[in-house]
């Protein structure tokens, strides 16, 4: 919850990582977990439509829903919190 405030109250990802001492992943497991929670989140940090749609593509082709092969199956510039984030918001992860 505090990685969560500390988004809100206009912190970047990586001034969230610089001052708690964590991974980008670690935080950004913080802010989805409070999405599922029921919090908000303002997922054009994360990722736009056509990105959202790309992903969201992909995962239908492929056979294995895990991270690896979805992100091996789109652009090189698909970062797995980007894909995670699309997962996340559209409730398969």
């Amino acid at each position: 919850m505090i990685s969560y405030q500390m988004f809100q109250s206009g912190k970047s990802i990586n001034d969230i990582v610089t001052i708690r001492e964590m991974r980008k992943q670690t935080i950004e497991e913080h802010l989805f977990k409070t999405f599922k929670e029921g919090y908000p989140i303002a997922w054009e940090i994360f990722f736009n439509e056509e990105e959202e749609s790309a992903v969201l593509k992909a995962r239908e082709t492929i056979d294995d829903p895990k991270l690896r092969p979805l992100k091996e199956a789109l652009p090189e510039d698909y970062d797995y919190g980007k894909i995670k984030a699309v997962l996340v918001k559209n409730e398969l992860m």
